[in-house]
């Protein structure tokens, strides 16, 4: 008796669903990696424009002038915030400005319905605009940081007639 030579049909059958089996398993594989390769890349995008918002934030933060405004018989040192919006007076960035220069950050917003971080930059800044919160001549309004739905500022110090310090949701230069 001649021994056949190749595959019974059955054996062809069980390569071919173990081969497809195998195959789904490395499609699902690379598919998954993808997908995770594309969420990293898209959050690791939106980190870089936090951070830079977050820079420019802390920038202006740090040129912040202690400015002393004398309103109504009171003196008082222009920095005012609430738990959405932030107003102070800081040195001005550009150089054909000079001087100082009022900062606002604030969520606006749009006309599709979509919110943002946005600032605010007034200058020059006299005292009399500030005291009557008008906004000087060379005005600009940027977004900072858009898809921003809520933004709470608290600020850590010590107020009028407190014993200690502590963070606070809002804070007057009065």
């Amino acid at each position: 008796m001649r021994y056949a030579r190749g595959f019974t049909l059955l054996e062809l059958l069980i390569s071919l669903v173990l081969i497809s089996l195998v195959s789904l398993g490395v499609y699902g594989a690379l598919g998954f990696g993808a997908n995770a390769l594309e969420r990293g890349t898209s959050r690791s995008i939106e980190n870089q424009r936090v951070r830079a918002a977050l820079a420019l934030i802390v920038r202006k933060l740090k040129s912040a002038y202690p400015l002393m405004l004398l309103v109504d018989g009171e003196r008082l040192v222009y920095f005012f915030g609430g738990e959405e919006e932030l107003r102070f007076v800081a040195s001005a960035d550009r150089p054909e400005i000079g001087g100082l220069e009022k900062v606002s950050y604030f969520i606006k917003e749009d006309e599709d319905g979509e919110h943002g971080l946005w600032m605010r930059i007034s200058a020059p800044t006299l005292p009399a605009d500030l005291a009557e919160e008008r906004e000087g001549s060379l005005y600009l309004e940027a977004e900072v940081l858009s898809d921003v739905d809520e933004l709470v500022w608290e600020y850590f110090g010590q107020r009028q007639n407190e014993d200690e310090e502590a963070w606070h949701e809002s804070w007057s230069g009065e």
